[in-house]
């Protein structure tokens, strides 16, 4: 689906809420001429007349209706996805790998770890600690 079709069921969900082309351009950022062409050729790709138009309020077809009521769990599920999407890259996960001596790590490092991995429960601990002079 082009973006241009998208952006246009945005704008129809919100008209519909809404009740008008002029607000639900608004909350999109775009002309109100706009968002009437863009509601104008998803009507066209469509084959259907969704709204009925006044100058003071929009008012939904029968057709517009069943879009409607089809369109939006979809809408709202890909809405979901970008917010998970957007949280996730901002949370901490992961292995936090950890190769240290004994006799520093416990004293020093151990209270800074345990209260890292307390904050961000997905990141899991992978600890060595050594003593032993390597290479």
């Amino acid at each position: 689906m082009p973006i241009s079709e998208l952006r246009a069921i945005e704008i129809f969900t919100k008209a519909v809420e809404l009740g008008s082309i002029r607000r639900a351009a608004a909350t999109q950022g775009v002309s109100p001429q706009a968002a009437s062409q863009a509601l104008a050729a998803l009507e066209e790709r469509l084959g259907i007349r969704l709204l009925h138009r006044t100058t003071k309020s929009v008012a939904l077809t029968s057709e517009g209706q069943q879009f409607l009521e089809a369109a939006q769990p979809a809408l709202t599920a890909l809405e979901r996805a970008i917010d998970r999407v957007r949280t996730a890259k901002d949370e901490i996960a992961g292995p936090l790998h950890i190769v240290a001596p004994k006799y520093s790590f416990l004293p020093l490092l151990w209270p800074l770890v345990d209260e890292f991995c307390s904050r961000h429960p997905e990141v899991q601990p992978d600890v060595k600690l050594d003593d032993r002079i390597g290479n």
